[in-house]
């Protein structure tokens, strides 16, 4: 059997459901039968697949370096592509499918919040998922999310009948899980991190709601020695969110380590005395699952 995964939102640093994708990938890797080839469809500058015999790659053209190059390749000349490579199933791996496609499909929706709360995404983001996603959950075969709450909205907000709808719930990578000391000693010094803090781990962006976790730090901070550690790259409208840590009372006990790779994030969950996750919605929320492993 072949099977396309549409991996084209795969790029540098991946988060969130970049690295549902890429976690996807790599356990094809591992237990895909021989009998199962799957092709990755990665934009120009998409991300690595593992090197393997089940896996291959179909790089698309330079001009799917941009959102707006990949977004019309997916919808005006994949489906072609997809026919003449004679594929047999195709997955959207990230919320859309190639509506020139016509055969059997399917596509996983990570959450719903373009629709819920557009406020929280980049308008080209609420308007492109809002056309294009409720038109692929209504044509696949079979719409995969990662939650029971993401499986009720779509229920909900798209219309796709509940049987239609499964929870395929994200895994931990391996290696996720405890390290010894001198792991975590070597990765706070790498980042300038005392001996005692609570971890936030997630994109800068208004749907973490980081201004609050900063307000209730400050409180916090009165009666414990506690640094707060706020791991990851700067998204959309993040600035509100950094000048709330600039102005903080106890700014001097907030560390911003930007985005960091996962051989030290699992370091920084080990050496934590606590995770802190006060999102405003998450589809699933990778962050908890990590600090439990």
């Amino acid at each position: 059997m072949r099977v396309a995964v549409d991996c084209m939102i795969l790029g540098a640093r991946p988060s969130g459901v970049e690295r549902a994708v890429s976690g996807l990938l790599r356990g094809l890797a591992q237990l895909a039968p021989d009998d199962l080839q799957v092709t990755a469809l990665l934009a120009a500058r998409g991300g690595d697949v593992p090197d393997c015999a089940t896996i291959s790659v179909s790089r698309a053209p330079w001009y799917t370096r941009t959102r707006a190059g990949r977004i019309f390749h997916e919808q005006a000349a994949l489906g072609s592509w997809l026919r003449s490579a004679r594929m047999d199933v195709v997955h959207g791996a990230a919320y859309v499918l190639p509506l020139g496609w016509d055969g059997p499909s399917v596509v996983t929706i990570h959450d719903t919040i373009t629709l819920s709360h557009p406020q929280w995404c980049k308008w080209a983001n609420a308007l492109h998922y809002r056309e294009v996603m409720t038109r692929s959950a209504l044509a696949a075969d079979v719409v995969l999310t990662p939650s029971e709450e993401a499986r009720s909205q779509v229920v909900a907000r798209l219309g796709v009948a509940r049987s239609r709808v499964r929870v395929a719930a994200l895994g931990v990578d391996e290696g996720f899980a405890p390290v010894g000391e001198e792991a975590v000693v070597a990765v706070r010094e790498r980042y300038g991190i005392g001996e005692r803090y609570l971890l936030c781990v997630g994109n800068i962006e208004p749907r973490k709601n980081l201004p609050a976790v900063v307000e209730a730090f400050e409180v916090f901070a009165r009666e414990a020695p506690h640094e707060l550690v706020i791991v990851g790259k700067r998204g959309w409208r993040w600035r509100p969110s950094i000048e709330a840590i600039t102005a903080s009372s106890v700014a001097g006990r907030i560390r911003t380590p930007g985005y960091v790779a996962d051989e030290d994030l699992g370091a920084l969950y080990s050496g934590a005395d606590a995770l802190v996750q006060w999102s405003l919605h998450e589809g699933f929320g990778f962050a908890p699952l990590e600090a439990m492993a």
